[in-house]
């Protein structure tokens, strides 16, 4: 099968800016009671989907990842020079219960297997076709194009093998997937080529939620807290915070640990996930509103917040070294550097990879009192 015979004249779509997870988003209406509505969608490399807030489907890694089209970038070809046959899988949803007279199609698009340290076939995309049936068996289609608009989401940056960044503090975007949100200040999604490849509906299960497991507390400190699954599993964490203020969260995951019972690094491969809750928000709210006067955002130019954290980066490893001077000096040769400078250098080094590898800006605030 082909696009068109999968799609019909539905357009292929990127966001119009590099960018790791977007959030997309459309409204489009029913003009009478929909008898049936099914939508056909390939989201490369992953998607979520929501029509009017709800959750379609419970397929957590869709789209099913294959070699989904001719790349020189392709893993086994690069590597091993080998040639697979091209596949991209859609998946078909009935969505009638979830239509209304007006709606918003929500999507979140993420780069999966299509874009990550071993393959790059290009941009995230997605295409789809919505088919509404009445009462009379009459149709009307609904197709990606133009009329859909994207976002930056509140996952920042992603890698398929190292782990998300969250951020709840600086974007919020509550209720962006129902019908009536103002999305004046999004940017519309740009049309591109369809891929060529093969075109298959996807007929594999689906990688969904079976249970949930509540993993036993064995070890913490003042800012650690280590949790054991007590199995292997592949998973979703759910994390809340229960204190108020600020709190930036790192979750670290392993399959065993090293003596005092710390991640061994052989099967963490480097994974973490960070969440970043509200906190200049939360500080504001504990003010006033009269008593602000103003509230300044100034961005720092790249080189000198690079400078700066540059800085920082040297003030950490002096650190470390004088600390592992002492313990020489002590003839402790075998001593682990402690957590709280691990943690220190592994937040400095991510403050550097957000200004030169993920587009991030340092930005001074300045709130006046009254």
């Amino acid at each position: 099968m082909t696009s068109k015979e999968m799609f019909g004249n539905a357009l292929w779509l990127e966001t119009s800016e590099k960018i790791d997870v977007p959030h997309i988003r459309g409204e489009f209406s029913a003009a009478s009671p929909v008898q049936h509505a099914e939508i056909t969608i390939s989201g490369l490399g992953m998607f979520a989907l929501y029509i009017n807030g709800n959750r379609v489907g419970d397929d957590l890694y869709g789209t099913l990842a294959s070699d989904f089209h001719e790349t020189e970038h392709a893993y086994c070809t690069s590597e091993y020079g080998e040639h697979l046959g091209h596949r991209i899988y859609a998946k078909q949803l009935d969505i009638t219960d979830l239509v209304a007279e007006q709606n918003c199609i929500g999507i979140t698009l993420a780069p999966g297997w299509y874009r990550n340290k071993e393959n790059h076939y290009g941009s995230p995309k997605l295409c789809f076709r919505i088919m509404l049936t009445d009462a009379n068996g009459q149709t009307a289609e609904i197709l990606s194009g133009d009329w859909l608009h994207w976002t930056q989401s509140e996952i920042v940056s992603w890698d398929f093998y190292h782990g998300e960044h969250h951020d709840y503090s600086a974007i919020h975007l509550d209720g962006w997937m129902l019908p009536g949100y103002d999305a004046s200040a999004w940017h519309p999604m740009v049309a591109v080529a369809a891929p060529e490849s093969s075109y298959l509906l996807s007929d594999c299960p689906p990688d969904r939620i079976i249970r949930c497991i509540t993993p036993k507390l064995i070890a913490e400190t003042d800012t650690e807290f280590l949790y054991d699954m007590g199995e292997n599993i592949t998973g979703t964490p759910v994390l809340e915070q229960r204190t108020g203020g600020s709190c930036k969260m790192t979750l670290r995951v392993s399959e065993r640990l090293e003596a005092g019972r710390r991640i061994e690094a052989y099967t963490n491969h480097g994974q973490n996930a960070s969440f970043v809750t509200d906190d200049l928000i939360s500080d504001l709210t504990e003010y006033a509103r009269n008593l602000i006067l103003s509230i300044d955002l100034i961005p720092v130019p790249t080189d000198e917040a690079v400078k700066e954290v540059e800085s920082i980066i040297l003030g950490v490893e002096t650190d470390i070294t004088r600390w592992q001077q002492r313990q020489n000096a002590r003839n402790n040769f075998t001593a682990e550097v402690p957590r709280s400078m691990e943690q220190r250098r592994d937040n400095s080094r991510e403050y550097m990879d957000d200004l030169t590898m993920r587009d991030q800006r340092m930005i001074f605030s300045i709130i006046t009192l009254v």
